[in-house]
């Protein structure tokens, strides 16, 4: 009968042992996960977008001239439209910036060039397509100077 309870208990120490295997992967994989980097899906990487450096836009000859910087890390150039939205109307250009270059960008305002001077600010507003087919939005209310 010695023999029969030994084995019993023999079983019983692996299984218990297996467990106890079992429950130190299972604790041991998350931490195993929080140190590795975490994968980044295509959906969340950083998104391309134009920044304003300055507060001001330049009234010079028959355009504003305002400072932009291509940010993100989703693609190796900013490409989008900005535009410059005041009282008296808005205005448009298209851009393509490298990323991490700081650019001057010239809004033609035609004719009413004039009238902007008058302005105190206007709202600049950047889209910038990304890859995946949206446009980011960006904006900023800048002093017209």
């Amino acid at each position: 009968m010695v023999p029969q309870a030994t084995r019993a208990y023999r079983r019983l120490g692996t299984a218990l042992l297996a467990t106890a295997a079992i429950g130190v992967v299972a604790v041991a994989g998350p931490a195993a996960a929080e140190t590795a980097p975490p994968q980044v899906p295509a959906a969340e990487a950083p998104k391309m977008k134009l920044a304003f450096p300055t507060h001001t836009a330049k009234l010079a000859g028959p355009g504003a001239l305002v400072a932009v910087k291509c940010t993100g890390a989703g693609a190796s150039s900013c490409i989008g439209t900005l535009a410059l939205k005041a009282s008296v109307g808005t205005h448009e250009v298209a851009y393509e910036i490298a990323r991490g270059e700081r650019r001057t960008l010239i809004v033609p305002l035609g004719e009413e060039d004039r009238l902007f001077g008058s302005v105190e600010s206007a709202e600049a507003v950047a889209r910038t397509m990304q890859d995946s087919g949206i446009s980011v939005r960006t904006a900023r209310v800048l002093r017209i100077r």
